[in-house]
């Protein structure tokens, strides 16, 4: 589980109090995105919400209080995981809507856990005729899984350093003799031995991981 949505898992069941006092966890939201001279849980406070739980785990969240602005916000992803930012439209203007975190859905509707939904923070469910997008926080190519597979063949192409090395000296003597590459096609294959093939298969096998990861990333954020 994302550390962020454990934070907004734990905030369950804060909401704003009525009359003139303010609930001080919900103007804290605000100062933890910027936004200290907020002092009343009244502002809308959903953008606040999960830009707080954001920031509390270590991302950076967009730090306004509109909630579109997180459609600009990480990266698009096509299908929902759990934890994902989700942004709805809300009432007929272009800029309204409400930012949350995605829990599941049904047929019609996406459950999001958020803020400022009944004024508390909770679970809820929106219509899917009203979602707007996807995202989540930009992450692919430094993954874990992908900075193990790099250190893996990191380790295989230092091994061979010596052989690639032999290699382009090899070509560069020849070049500098004022040889023909075509004519001396022997001798650089011989260079290039069949270890130094081995490395470079590995290098496009690595390559071929990462863009199929990196897709499985676009489509499901994992």
């Amino acid at each position: 589980m994302q550390k962020y949505l454990q934070i907004a898992i734990n905030e369950q069941g804060t909401k704003e109090i009525k009359g003139q006092k303010d609930n001080p966890k919900i103007v804290q939201y605000f100062a933890d995105v910027g936004h200290e001279w907020v002092k009343d849980d009244e502002t809308p406070w959903c953008a606040a919400f999960v830009g707080s739980c954001l920031e509390k785990a270590g991302l950076t969240s967009t730090r306004a209080l509109n909630a579109r602005s997180y459609l600009k916000w990480g990266r698009k992803i096509i299908k929902p995981v759990v934890g994902c930012v989700v942004i709805f439209k809300r009432g007929k203007s272009s800029w309204q809507g409400h930012v949350a975190f995605y829990m599941g859905e049904t047929k019609t509707h996406i459950k999001v856990l958020g803020g400022n939904q009944g004024n508390t923070v909770k679970i809820s469910r929106y219509k899917k005729s009203d979602l707007l997008g996807y995202r989540l926080s930009k992450t692919k190519l430094i993954s874990k899984t992908n900075v193990a597979s790099l250190v893996g063949v990191g380790g295989v192409v230092a091994t061979q350093f010596g052989t690639i090395e032999k290699a382009i000296d090899k070509v560069t003597s020849i070049t500098a003799k004022g040889g023909d590459i075509a004519d001396n096609v022997g001798g650089v294959i011989g260079a290039f031995d069949w270890k130094m093939l081995a490395v470079i298969g590995v290098c496009c096998l690595f390559g071929y991981i990462i863009y199929e990861r990196n897709k499985k990333v676009n489509e499901h954020g994992i």
